[in-house]
């Protein structure tokens, strides 16, 4: 998967939207602009999930969001 942080767009991070929504996390519209709601949403699941609170979705992120993505979570 794709890196994606703070500037972003397109359906690669309307994609991680829709799994900090389903982690039960607020990145605002799913609108795949990678702003300052989806940007701290990422970074309180990166705390959360006891990952680097970069706000950039490298692949242990990406890992840890995909149960979410896949409703295993």
């Amino acid at each position: 998967m794709e890196e994606y942080a703070f500037g972003s767009r397109g359906p690669g991070v309307q994609l991680m939207q829709l799994g900090l929504l389903r982690a039960g996390y607020q990145p605002g519209r799913l609108d795949g602009r990678f702003g300052r709601g989806t940007e701290n949403a990422l970074r309180q699941f990166q705390q959360a999930e006891d990952l680097p609170a970069t706000g950039r979705t490298d692949a242990a992120t990406w890992q840890a969001l995909m149960p979410c993505l896949i409703g295993t979570r």
